[in-house]
């Protein structure tokens, strides 16, 4: 479990920077922020999604259903912010830079918005199945 903390921190300090370097029309509190607030929402995001792809999972030892569903947020929650969270950032970067209107800006992140719909169901059956995985090593 620490490597794959330690594999955690270090997906999240270079999703940091990336966000960080997306985001240079903005002062150094609003980055801060706007990366702070990412994480955040992605964290919750993929723990709702570690707990519903967990739930149908039978095992007799619920200890490894925790330890399983903590390892499968630690892995996935720093990828998902590496994947999303630069994106939106250059966006309103963008925006900042009047390089786009409000119109674009919303059909981007509709665009956004259904890629994450389809991700998040590829990563429900993908984060269940590296669960069931991970059980039947135990």
């Amino acid at each position: 479990m620490p490597l794959i903390l330690i594999i955690s921190l270090i997906i999240y300090v270079i999703a940091g920077f990336v966000i960080y370097h997306n985001m240079y029309n903005f002062d150094k509190s609003e980055k801060i922020k706007m990366i702070i607030l990412g994480f955040i929402v992605t964290l919750i995001m993929t723990t709702i999604i570690c707990f519903i792809s967990s739930n149908n999972i039978n095992t007799e030892n619920t200890q490894y259903i925790s330890i399983i569903r903590n390892t499968s947020i630690l892995l996935f929650s720093p990828i998902n912010s590496i994947i999303f969270i630069p994106y939106i950032g250059n966006l309103l970067n963008k925006y900042k830079d009047n390089r786009l209107d409000e119109e674009q800006i919303k059909k981007r992140l509709i665009i956004l918005a259904i890629i994450l719909i389809i991700i998040v169901i590829f990563e429900f059956n993908y984060i269940k199945a590296f669960q069931v995985g991970l059980l039947s090593n135990v």
